[in-house]
């Protein structure tokens, strides 16, 4: 044997290496080269281990190279889940058999589409014979398999259309055939669940069903025919898949267990008569393929729907016919066109002539002596052969009993067995004669009595052009009638300017249908307004056409009347709202003087302790006593609105309050404003409160001030006002009797009507934010109808504003007082009777202060209980008007019982004026206005006491 060298054998080892590498580069050329797909499984201890693919396996499969290495079980999860496990029997032999056959199978390309492959397997085994590795070629055979498919399906097809159209060309009605073609869908269709409907009306009703739950087919068997779904089948040219169709509609089928619904739309040409549902339990991979069964069937059914829908419009024609010809009450005949002879006749023409169909059949209508002129049927001939039909002769026939009727005849030349025939329709038109005459007796006499009736009526075609009218028409346009019909209305001239547009939209309501009444302004030719109410709607005229009927009545006596009413009642509305409002802002009052009486006597009991004004103390008392004061303003103001605040009425000459609140306002008024007086010399005296008369003038002049900007003049005018006549029609509850009147003027810019309306409300204000309370005015009403007086206002924009005021005159001598304030101390026994407890511990707190003697009650029973004991010590009730449960009035008497002579101060947060007859037919000694100062009381009660 030879001995091998090292070095040989190494050479050795390289050239077979090179030989590999080249024969491993063949090998993917080769792969490389073929279009199938060629893929090689490596056989690790007998199984299947490493592989490796061709670059070709993207292009069948979708999946790359890369792809396949990295998951060695890609191929198959490929394979068709119902090819699987033929697929892995097929591996499995592969390992066992020396010559595996190939097989056919499905895969899900990497896209989701189905391909059919046929895939070829070569074992490789090594010297020993055991098997190494297999390779492996795939071909795509789709195009094949599928040809294959169609040729099968083709036969099957053309076996259950024969079967069907068989069924079909059985049924003699539309919804008969419904039955068959569900039953044949589902056997197609490898289903048991359906439903047919028929389209009727805006319904799709169900006709028939099968494998269905009732309750189901209970909820879905009527269905309009605008549901989403609905109008998605019947607008498709094929079949649709309706996978929500049980999820749209009410009647759900997923409790049922219903997956998908499959519907194709049932045609007779273009018009869609139904649609046909297939449903199914589970999922249904092959789509396409019951689609397109489901439209095959259609396709084929499409035909003898068209037959049937023939024969049913033909037969429904007939039966038309039939029954327009036995059931019309005008007479038809059909008679031959060459001798009159009558072939057929109705029940129409025995109640016109008195003859029986089988007495004239047979016979010309000549020997019948039908006609009452002979010549009558030539003349229908020749009228005949001039155009083949002849509409509303008139002609006259003569009964059987020989009565004479007038009739109108319509004829037509047809065809019957190839003869011609002569169809005529006759109508007894006596009932239509005595009708018009009946007619025109009725329109004479709606004419007597559209001329003479007192209200205008006018008839308007649907443009707005006059067509008729009456004579009161004429009347109130003031023309003549040649000259009105055809003119528009708005072109008549006599309509008000602000009315034109409205009566433009009123006609646009007639024209809706609508029926209107509204009042409308005119002016005659004179330049009078007149005042119409107007009614009008649609009617019918001649010949059917549609018009309108405007009737019009004169109401300007009637309008000024409520016109007049209307003022006088808005007059006393605005009274009572305003008394309304001012009795809430007396009680807001009352509600708030009582917190003020805690705050103001704590205050000055505070400044009493600590009486230095520089002191911190001392200055906070007078801050608190400022601001409760200005506080107590601003109740005295609300409680001026709501007539309860004349506080000290006296005898005053209202030229000297005038001039002093000019005084004092001129200063703050704008150089550019003039003032101008115009004052009667003697004027009548008035008893009023001169603080509150200064604070209405006032107000008065601000409000003038605000509104000239720019400058202007104020003027002030008095005048006396004897045995007071005229203004009770603008104030029905003035008094007669003797007034002072004070006009106050400017030359602002005025208020329209809807700010004037409002200007005495309290909080109504036209100024910005933070610039008014809205109380001003409010006050200045309350406080002149408290003093029993009168206030209007008068304006318009731009033309300036007047307040007119009238205020009772006296003839009392007019007397000054002043009063100078001083907290007097006394010694008396006081009892206090008030239920809110901050109010009594403040009054005993002030009156000890000054050396009085207090005992306090919270309510009636209590302070009479208290007054029981203490009778002979008690010099003065100071009692609180308003308490709950037993009121001070109530008390006062229980008091009076005990002790006819006692001395009792009523105190509450109203004005006096509410309590003054109280005051006067009680014989109540005072009366105190809360919030109240020290020195005030103090000095009332050293008044009472003094009387003693």
């Amino acid at each position: 044997m030879k001995r091998i060298l090292p070095e040989d054998l190494e050479k050795r080892l390289k050239e077979k290496e090179k030989e590999l590498e080249s024969s491993r580069r063949k090998y993917d050329l080769l792969l490389n080269a073929i279009t199938s797909y060629v893929f090689t499984v490596y056989i690790q201890d007998g199984k299947p281990g490493s592989t490796e693919h061709g670059k070709t396996c993207l292009g069948i499969t979708g999946y790359s190279k890369k792809e396949f290495d990295s998951d060695p079980h890609l191929w198959i999860h490929m394979v068709h889940e119902d090819d699987r496990k033929a697929v892995l029997l097929h591996a499995e032999s592969i390992l066992k058999e020396k010559n595996p056959e190939s097989i056919e199978h499905r895969i899900i390309h990497k896209d989701g589409h189905i391909i059919w492959i046929r895939k070829t397997v070569i074992p490789t085994y090594d010297d020993d014979g055991k098997l190494v590795a297999y390779d492996g070629i795939i071909e795509d055979i789709s195009k094949r398999k599928k040809s294959e498919l169609s040729l099968i399906e083709s036969a099957s097809r053309s076996m259950i259309m024969n079967d069907l159209l068989v069924k079909l060309n059985k049924c003699s009605s539309l919804y008969e055939m419904f039955k068959p073609l569900l039953d044949k869908a589902l056997e197609i269709c490898g289903m048991s669940s359906g439903m047919v409907y028929s389209v009727e009306g805006e319904k799709a009703v169900c006709r028939y069903h099968s494998g269905l739950p009732e309750e189901f087919v209970e909820k879905t068997k009527n269905m309009p025919l605008n549901l989403p779904d609905v109008k998605k089948v019947l607008r498709s040219k094929s079949p649709i898949t309706v996978d929500s169709f049980t999820e749209e509609y009410p009647g759900t089928g997923r409790p049922f267990g219903l997956r998908h619904a499959f519907s194709t739309p049932l045609k007779a040409e273009k018009e869609v008569v139904g649609f046909l549902n297939v449903v199914t339990h589970k999922e249904i991979k092959d789509i396409e393929n019951v689609k397109n069964l489901l439209g095959m069937l259609a396709l084929e059914a499409e035909s003898f729907f068209r037959k049937i829908m023939a024969e049913e419009a033909l037969r429904e024609s007939e039966e038309q016919f039939r029954t327009i010809f036995e059931t019309t009450p005008d007479s038809i005949t059909i008679n031959k066109y060459d001798d009159g002879t009558y072939v057929k006749a109705n029940k129409g023409f025995t109640q016109l002539t008195d003859y029986k169909e089988e007495e004239v059949v047979g016979r010309s209508s000549l020997d019948v002596k039908i006609w009452e002129e002979p010549k009558d049927r030539d003349r229908l001939v020749k009228a005949l052969d001039k155009s083949g039909t002849v509409r509303n002769l008139e002609m006259n026939f003569v009964s059987k009993r020989g009565k004479i009727r007038t009739t109108l005849v319509s004829s037509k030349i047809i065809n019957l067995n190839n003869e011609p025939h002569i169809l005529s329709i006759t109508r007894n038109i006596e009932d239509r004669l005595r009708s018009e005459e009946a007619l025109r007796v009725k329109e004479e006499r709606f004419r007597n009595l559209f001329d003479k009736a007192y209200d205008a009526i006018t008839f308007l075609d649907l443009s707005g052009k006059i067509i008729e009218t009456n004579r009161r028409s004429l009347d109130f346009l003031e023309g003549n009638r040649e000259e009105l019909i055809g003119k528009h209305f708005t072109k008549l001239g006599v309509l008000s300017l602000k009315d034109i547009p409205r009566m433009v939209k009123i006609f646009k309501q007639i024209l809706r249908g609508e029926d209107i009444k509204a009042e409308l302004e005119i002016i005659d030719r004179k330049g009078v307004t007149k005042h119409l109410e107007a009614t009008g709607g649609l009617v019918k005229m001649d010949r059917g056409k549609t018009g309108i009927m405007i009737i019009s009545r004169d109401i300007t006596a009637r309008v000024l009347a409520e016109r007049e009413k209307n003022a006088l009642q808005e007059q006393l509305f605005q009274a009572q709202k305003l008394e309304s409002i001012g009795r809430l802002a007396g009680g807001i009052a009352h509600d708030f003087n009582n917190i003020l009486t805690g705050i103001m006597g704590y205050a000055e009991l505070l400044k009493l302790q600590f009486p230095e004004p520089e002191s911190d103390e001392g200055q906070a008392a007078d801050v608190i006593i400022d601001g409760t004061e200005r506080a107590a303003n601003l109740t005295q103001q609300l409680l001026g609105f709501a007539r309860g605040g004349k506080y000290n009425p006296e005898v005053l000459n209202i030229n000297e309050v005038l001039q002093e609140t000019v005084s004092i306002s001129e200063k703050n008024l704008d150089n550019r404003i003039n003032i101008k007086f115009d004052l009667v010399e003697q004027p009548l005296s008035v008893r009023a409160d001169r603080q509150q008369l200064i604070q209405i003038l006032t107000n008065l002049i601000i409000n003038s001030k605000d509104a000239m900007p720019n400058g202007g003049e104020i003027s002030f005018k008095t005048e006396n006002i004897i045995q007071m006549k005229g203004y009770n029609k603008v104030f029905p509850s003035i008094k007669k009797g003797d007034y002072i009147k004070i006009t106050i003027t400017d030359t602002g810019m005025g208020m329209p009507d809807d700010v004037r309306d409002h200007v005495f409300e309290p909080f109504f204000t036209t100024k910005g934010k933070g610039k008014g309370t809205g109380l001003g005015l409010a006050t200045v009403y309350g406080i002149i109808k408290n003093h029993e007086g009168f206030i209007f206002c008068d304006s318009k924009p731009g033309k300036g504003t007047e307040f007119t005021i009238f205020l009772p005159a006296i003839t009392e001598k007019i007397i000054t007082q002043k009063q100078t304030p001083k907290t007097i101390k006394g010694v008396a026994t006081i009892l206090a009777v008030d239920d809110e407890k901050h109010v009594r511990n403040l009054t005993k707190a002030q009156l000890e202060k000054i050396g009085y003697k207090v005992i306090s009650a919270g309510d009636g029973p209590e302070a009479i209980e208290i007054f029981k004991k203490h009778m002979n010590k008690i010099d003065i009730v100071l009692l609180d008007v308003v308490m709950p449960g037993m009121s001070g009035k109530e008390t006062f008497k229980a008091l009076k019982k005990l002790k006819k002579d006692i001395k009792v101060v009523l105190v509450s947060g109203y004005s006096q004026e509410n309590y003054s007859e109280e005051i006067a037919s009680e014989d109540i000694s005072a009366f105190l206005q809360k919030p109240f100062r020290l020195h005030e009381i103090s000095d009332l009660l050293q008044k009472i006491l003094r009387k003693e």
